[in-house]
């Protein structure tokens, strides 16, 4: 599949900000290329390359970014469990293969 190569890049003018390159691979005989002139038989290879070399690069590679860690809530599961003796339970509206559905009343509210 298309495959695209995403450099973090810094100048004067712009400040921080990102640059991409397709990467192309029209078929396993001539490989993975950004640029014709050199092509290479995996992307392992093609990466490696161009930590060594930047050959048109806006910069040779060097690490890659840091995926942030997604967010977690603070609230803990228990938060989100209810005491069964604070339900009252007042008619039942229906069932299924998953369960009951209950009309009824939480800390005695509807």
């Amino acid at each position: 599949g298309p495959y695209s190569l995403s450099v973090r890049d810094v100048d004067e003018q712009r400040g921080p900000h990102v640059k991409h390159y397709k990467i192309r691979f029209p078929d396993e005989k001539i490989g993975y290329y950004i640029a014709t002139r050199r092509a290479f038989k995996s992307l392992e290879d093609l990466i490696d390359y161009y930590r060594k070399n930047s050959d048109g690069l806006c910069c040779q590679l060097s690490l890659p970014c840091p995926r942030p860690k997604p967010t977690t809530s603070t609230i803990s599961k228990d938060v989100w469990e209810v005491p069964r003796n604070s339900l009252q339970f007042i008619k039942k509206l229906g069932q299924g293969m998953f369960g009951e559905v209950w009309a009824g009343k939480w800390n005695n509210k509807i």
